[in-house]
């Protein structure tokens, strides 16, 4: 996803690649931090918020950046 954020730059085209967090669902289990609405309502923020300069950032569902 890095390398193609990388080769879309030029196109102005941007690529973001999320961590949902741990959610409470059957995957993420009763003991997830968060649950679904948050995690949704988080990315949708920072997809609204979204700046070319990012593109191709590892981040959370709540903006943060994820380290690889």
């Amino acid at each position: 996803m890095k390398t193609l954020a990388i080769d879309l730059f030029p196109e102005q085209v941007g690529v973001l690649i999320f961590h949902p967090g741990w959610v409470r669902t059957d995957m993420g289990g009763p003991n997830g931090l968060i649950d679904v609405d948050e995690s949704v309502s988080g990315m949708i923020r920072v997809i609204n918020d979204f700046r070319l300069e990012i593109s191709g950032d590892f981040v959370k569902y709540d903006g943060m950046p994820m380290p690889w």
